[in-house]
């Protein structure tokens, strides 16, 4: 799984933001796709954005939680509920440790998976 428009994401470059969203977007998918075939269904919620509002945050955060419950590892750090209430969406160094947690869970299910 491609996870690079993970680690190119630079908020002063839409284009990067717009890869980000497209490639997180494809890559839940991918890893739900992967659970539909080994027989587990999930909840999804609708990921394709143009930009992280705290709802959106949330959803997404609890689908990563759900993939964490399922498998038996690790939560996604600073996913938690009060983490992400008080995460400011303005502040480019908050994002960054955000979306640094995120690839790394997303990179630890997708080897769980064998994706």
């Amino acid at each position: 799984m491609d996870l690079s428009a993970f680690l190119d994401v630079n908020p002063e470059e839409p284009e990067t933001v717009v890869a980000f969203f497209d490639g997180n977007a494809l890559s839940h998918i991918a890893i739900n796709s992967a659970f539909m075939r080994g027989g587990v269904v999930l909840q999804q919620s609708p990921l394709w954005t143009e930009g992280a509002n705290k709802d959106w945050l949330m959803m997404h955060a609890e689908e990563h939680r759900m993939w964490s419950r399922t498998l038996g590892i690790a939560d996604l750090p600073g996913a938690d509920a009060t983490t992400l209430e008080t995460l400011d969406v303005n502040d480019p160094d908050a994002v960054a440790a955000w979306q640094d947690y995120h690839y790394q869970h997303t990179a630890l299910v997708a080897q769980a998976l064998g994706l």
